[in-house]
């Protein structure tokens, strides 16, 4: 999954002018600084809400600017093979989903949702949270996650992914192979005899 661009407004201490950040490099790590309160962990969670509908830690009504209310967020995407667009805000018909510019039915919204995480998305919220922000808090839950959880992360996050897919293959293929050998080795024993 690649992030191409966010934009929001009302999140949090944002108002209502509207907010946009670019990624326009292919498999870059983006470095975010600034002092406490600059606004860096509201970045990641308008992409965390806008792609799954979660803040940790907070409730949906924590997230939207008290004064001007009206949250408002866009992400794009490329996911699976797919130009996805997801708008959001926190009306119950608050969903908008386009992909490949076709839009999406938005009347069942949790199905929707599960549309994009299960088939396009293809990487649950826990592996996505430790690849979008490891802050120093989050990096003590990565080390003390099981090896599993570790692993598909660096994967995803280094692209290890489909070498590994290829690895698991080229092991089935080995096996296959060896037990063809030992069965034309048994036949060609039984055939000496």
């Amino acid at each position: 999954m690649k992030i191409s661009k966010i934009q929001w407004r009302n999140f949090n201490s944002y108002g209502n002018a509207i907010q946009t950040i670019e990624f326009p490099r292919e498999g870059a790590l983006y470095n975010l600084v600034g002092v406490n309160g600059n606004g860096k962990s509201t970045i990641a969670e308008v992409i965390s809400f806008s792609l799954f509908v979660i803040v940790d830690g907070k409730t949906k009504s924590d997230i939207v600017n008290r004064i001007n209310g009206r949250l408002w967020c866009k992400v794009w995407v490329q996911a699976s093979g797919r130009s996805i667009q997801i708008e959001r805000t926190l009306d119950p018909t608050g969903l908008f989903v386009t992909v490949d510019g076709e839009s999406v039915d938005t009347a069942g919204k949790a199905n929707v949702q599960s549309y994009l995480e299960e088939e396009l998305f293809e990487i649950p919220y826990s592996v996505f949270k430790n690849i979008l922000v490891l802050s120093i808090d989050d990096f003590k839950s990565f080390m003390t996650m099981s090896t599993t959880d570790k692993k598909n992360i660096i994967d995803k996050l280094f692209g290890l992914s489909i070498i590994n897919l290829m690895l698991v293959e080229a092991r089935s293929e080995h096996r296959a192979i060896k037990k063809k050998k030992k069965t034309m080795i048994s036949d060609m024993n039984l055939l000496e005899e």
